[in-house]
């Protein structure tokens, strides 16, 4: 395609919209990890899981998340 054409707004217009899709999937993956803290935090009240494997759970999760590495066989089992 030739783009010696396209004026400087015309090429904004796919990067706007990329960003608008980052900022959206950014909000979902927060909302998840607020979701899922939260459902940790309740399996603790519950007796169901004990706080120190709650807090480790949380930590590696959150280490997996930094190196972008979130896969289940870095979660310890349950």
């Amino acid at each position: 395609m030739n783009t010696r054409w396209l004026s400087p707004a015309s090429s904004a217009t796919p990067r706007r919209a990329c960003a608008t899709a980052m900022a959206d999937e950014l909000e979902d993956v927060r909302s998840l990890r607020d979701s899922t803290i939260a459902l940790v935090k309740a399996l603790v009240e519950q007796g169901v899981l004990t706080k120190e494997k709650a807090d480790e759970i949380i930590r590696k999760a959150e280490q997996a998340g930094k190196s972008g590495t979130a896969t289940a066989e870095r979660l310890p089992a349950l």
